[in-house]
């Protein structure tokens, strides 16, 4: 429903909202560049989907006992984690600039 919203095209790397934000990415690969928050959010969800979707990560339940080997190591705690902060950082950016909007649409 916000994607196609005008609002968002009107930020620059950088800046986001709520006012006075900076929201940084980085691919791992070198040094955070600035970004707005739109690019934000995608950029979060397409790494959640990328995380989700590795199965040396996420492994499917056909062997039962390697998923709970995974499941079951510190680095999938942290990684959980990590999902989880991300997206309450995306939940808030939305929630901040779009409440009214949303409100509005009985959402």
């Amino acid at each position: 429903v916000m994607s196609s919203d005008p609002y968002l095209n009107s930020f620059r790397p950088g800046e986001g909202f709520p006012s006075g934000v900076e929201y940084r990415w980085s691919d791992g690969s070198g040094e955070a560049v600035s970004v707005s928050a739109p690019v934000y959010i995608e950029k979060v969800l397409g790494w959640i989907a990328d995380q989700i979707n590795d199965e040396n990560k996420f492994p499917d339940d056909d062997d039962e006992s390697e998923a709970l080997r995974v499941f079951q190591t510190p680095q999938f705690a942290a990684l959980c984690g990590q999902i989880f902060r991300r997206l309450f950082r995306v939940y808030g950016i939305i929630y901040s600039s779009f409440f009214g909007t949303l409100e509005a649409l009985d959402m």
